[in-house]
């Protein structure tokens, strides 16, 4: 059976950003349109800020500190982790898929049906996550990465960089350029990080 788990409540709390390219495997990089496009499809991709954006913090505490903090910090979000290499620095969490069920919003690892996500609407979800234009059209369910990567800068300095992309789905399968983050995710994983090391980041890149 599909595991789904139930995504933690919301908190409203501000991050930094940077503007940097998200990182996106290969395989999921978006094509762009083409002429056989209608304008129904063009109207449904301009509802978000395409492009992306990494965000960035420089902790005052130990490299093997603050990677762990990184770990323990990715799991308090209840997404699981696909990849962890500690001496690379590397924490890279499951492909997930974000829609709405029964009234509840779930978080699933493996492609949704289309019964799962004939009558979810989540663009709630997307003003709380992405720089997103409500009400131009309806996202069913979106494709999500999130990677970490930890970098030592000095013996009590270290950096996090989060990579977070999200791309939107309609009901007809049509995917929009991918939604540009608005560091909602990003701050959950900074703020719970400050929380486990002590401390707050010595400065956080914008």
């Amino acid at each position: 059976m599909r595991k789904l788990v139930l995504i933690i409540p919301f908190l409203i709390i501000s991050a930094g950003c940077s503007n940097k390219s998200v990182y996106v495997p290969k395989s999921y990089r978006m094509k762009k349109a083409d002429s056989s496009q209608t304008d129904s499809d063009k109207k449904e991709e301009a509802v978000v800020t395409s492009g992306g954006e990494e965000h960035e913090a420089n902790f005052n505490a130990p490299y093997d500190q603050v990677f762990n903090a990184a770990v323990e910090s990715v799991q308090f979000l209840k997404w699981p982790i696909a990849f962890v290499e500690q001496e690379g620095g590397t924490i890279r969490l499951q492909e997930a898929y974000v829609y709405n069920k029964d009234g509840k919003l779930f978080r699933s690892y493996t492609w949704p049906s289309k019964s799962d996500t004939s009558r979810s609407n989540i663009n709630y979800y997307l003003e709380k996550v992405a720089k997103y234009t409500p009400g131009t059209a309806d996202t069913h369910f979106t494709q999500e990465n999130l990677k970490i990567e930890v970098t030592k800068v000095s013996d009590g300095v270290t950096a996090v960089k989060i990579d977070y992309s999200i791309r939107p789905y309609t009901l007809a399968g049509t995917i929009g350029y991918e939604v540009m983050s608005n560091g909602y995710i990003e701050s959950l994983i900074m703020d719970h990080m400050k929380d486990v090391l002590g401390g707050k980041p010595v400065a956080m890149n914008r």
